[in-house]
This record gives C-alpha cells, structure tokens and sequence, in this order.
C-alpha cells in the first residue's frame, strides 16, 4: 500500500494538467464596401448607374440592408445566406432626378446579431450637356 501510495504522490507532480485556449466571442459585425464607385461622386441624368460592393464576416453574413436618402427609392434586405462574403450590386436610377443628392448606405448583420458599421456614397445628379 505504501508503494501505491508514493507512486501517486510522484505521479501527480510530472502530470501536465490540460489546459484549454479561452474561446474568443465575436463583438464585431460585417465590414462593407462600396466599388465602385470609391468615392462620392457626380452622376450625369439619363441612364441609370449600378453602385457595387460586398459585405464581408467570418461568422457569416445574415442580411444585408440598403438605403437611400434624398430620392423615393427603397431596396429589399439581401440575405446572406451565413456566408463570409456577400456580394451585391443594385441599381441607381437617375432620370428625373437632376439637381438631388441622393446618398446610399449599406450595413450588415451577422449570424450572431452583431450589426456592422454603415458605409455611404454621396451621389449628385447633374444636367446632361
């Protein structure tokens, strides 16, 4: 009995104990982006202008929002499916439209709820020449 005894008081010391790495939430939602066009920028009246861009999480993307101010336009929430990467594109129209600033924002969600920052482009409508 003794034996058993010092073989475990000796064993417990070399024993490495596990030791398992925190596990790291998410806080942050997607990150978006806007190309083009890059900037804000000025468009000409006439044809209608597609604006570009994708939304981007490692936890997944849930939905996508889109809006515009300074024109009555309205687009439907994109479903990102749990994707890290949703691409969109969406078109701007312009006829009718001479003289407004029209500015368009995109922000996400992601599968976990966190809402990501929203980014905007500034659109003037000019005269056509």
């Amino acid at each position: 009995m003794w034996g058993v005894l010092i073989a475990l008081l000796v064993g417990c010391e070399e024993r490495e104990r596990l030791v398992f790495d925190p596990v790291q939430v998410d806080h942050e939602g997607p990150i978006s982006h806007i190309d083009p066009p890059s900037r804000d920028t000025t468009l000409l009246e006439g044809d209608a202008f597609v604006i570009g861009g994708l939304s981007v999480d490692p936890s997944g993307v849930d939905t996508l929002y889109i809006e515009a101010e300074g024109a009555n336009l309205s687009y439907l929430p994109l479903d990102g499916e749990g994707r890290d990467t949703l691409h969109f594109a969406i078109t701007l129209p312009t006829q009718g439209l001479r003289g407004r600033t029209i500015t368009v924002g995109v922000h996400g969600v992601d599968v976990i709820g966190n809402v990501g920052p929203t980014l905007t482009r500034r659109f003037t409508i000019d005269a056509i020449e």
